[in-house]
């Protein structure tokens, strides 16, 4: 009977020593926390609960799926994809947290981050802006990024052109990286070579989408709403730079010696003119009666655009995406400074 009891308390105390460790084990923070999305530098990662976000203290918890969908992205190739423009509808871009979640089932994580929400997937992690609750970046899992290296990259992409901007380097932790940058797009590939490594990560976001906040998207500013205005200027962009090849470019020098190039239609109308300067570069874009309608200043990843009307400027997209229209930019003493300076230079 001795024997008996003491087998049965050597047993209990096996039980209680493995349900320690394996607590033990699951109170550690977890390593791999997702790098930098589009827009962010610094990381802050909070796990979200049902009804609030916890505080800052409870960091190292985060949620898990019940179920999730293992794959939420079709097989696809990236970079044949950029020229078909069927991109963002792939990487679920414009969608609300609650149609990912009801398509995919729920995340492996769900943690905020800077603000945003990010929805982490076995392939993906969907970045969502907390203006808006729509999804604005995606990044892809070593499950989609391994097919592609450097060199694939940059000879179906190169180094931009008068359209999309450039910029390779290193980061903070050792990786390589390839940035490009349009108007509306963002799209970086990772790798720990610049050679024939596969890339370990590509993050493709849309700052536009980011900054959109749906409750301005009605309001009614001077000189008009602004957003079916903004709409027009994106598609007049497009026209001009589908037609760049078939314009007359003439390469020149601005009146303060940068290099400077006027694209010209087949009637002479000048539609775009790029100028590079020490500060940056400036696109310029004008209407069929060469009225400004939109500039383009950027130098590496800091981007600014303007949006003009009749003259006037009607929206600032500042370096941090921030969205500042006309009502707005009156008290704003920047905005009424940049638009004098480019209603100066842009003619």
């Amino acid at each position: 009977m001795k024997g008996v009891i003491i087998a049965i308390f050597s047993t209990v105390g096996i039980v209680f020593l493995i349900l320690g460790v394996y607590l033990m084990a699951d109170g550690k923070k977890e390593p791999g926390a997702v790098k930098d999305s589009v827009q962010h530098n610094e990381e802050e990662e909070v796990p979200v609960g049902k009804n609030s976000t916890p505080p800052k203290s409870d960091t190292n918890k985060t949620t898990h799926a019940t179920d999730p969908k293992l794959h939420t992205l079709p097989d696809f190739h990236l970079l044949e994809e950029l020229s078909t423009g069927n991109l963002m509808g792939i990487l679920q871009i414009g969608t609300s947290k609650d149609e990912l979640i009801r398509q995919f089932g729920k995340p492996l994580k769900e943690y905020v981050r800077n603000e945003d929400i990010l929805l982490e997937y076995e392939d993906v992690i969907y970045t969502i802006s907390p203006n808006n609750g729509l999804n604005y970046a995606a990044e892809l899992k070593p499950v989609h990024s391994s097919k592609y290296n450097f060199q694939e990259i940059k000879k179906a992409l190169g180094d931009g052109d008068e359209h999309v901007s450039f910029e390779q380097g290193k980061d903070k932790d050792g990786l390589f990286y390839l940035y490009y940058a349009s108007e509306d797009s963002e799209l970086i590939f990772y790798s720990p070579s610049q050679m024939e490594s596969p890339v370990t990560k590509i993050i493709y976001g849309n700052p536009t989408l980011y900054s959109l906040n749906q409750e301005e998207e009605t309001t009614t500013v001077h000189p008009g709403e602004v957003e079916p205005i903004i709409k027009n200027i994106r598609a007049e962009y497009n026209a001009i730079n589908s037609q760049i090849s078939s314009m007359t470019k003439r390469d020149t020098l601005s009146m303060e010696g940068h290099k400077k190039q006027v694209f010209r239609n087949s009637r002479g109308i000048i539609k775009k003119v790029i100028e590079i300067t020490p500060e940056g570069s400036m696109e310029y874009y004008y209407d069929d009666t060469e009225t400004l309608f939109f500039i383009f200043f950027y130098k590496g990843r800091i981007e600014n655009r303007f949006y003009f009307y009749q003259n006037q400027m009607i929206r600032w997209i500042d370096p941090s995406r921030a969205i500042i229209d006309y009502d707005q930019g009156q008290r704003n003493h920047r905005y009424k400074e940049w638009e004098e300076y480019w209603l100066r230079k842009g003619y």
